[in-house]
């Protein structure tokens, strides 16, 4: 799922990812400190994990099931 944040006030973002994560992973859905540092690294362009989902950030954020993780 792809999600333009463009220029969206913070607050609409952080509403727009809370959906799109309820939609993709419903069991799963963040809050407070932790919700806010996958946002600022979004914001930054950086690549973050919630739950089970990969999201690419920048203008439009990027959000797909991270792959498996491998055992040693």
């Amino acid at each position: 799922m792809i999600v333009d944040c463009g220029d969206l006030p913070n607050e609409m973002q952080r509403r727009l990812l809370i959906h799109a994560l309820g939609q993709l992973q419903p069991d799963y859905l963040p809050r407070g400190e932790k919700l806010e540092r996958a946002l600022a690294g979004l914001r930054s362009g950086e690549r973050v994990m919630l739950g089970d989902m990969s999201i690419s950030g920048g203008k439009l954020w990027t959000l797909e099931t991270a792959p498996p993780r491998k055992s040693s």
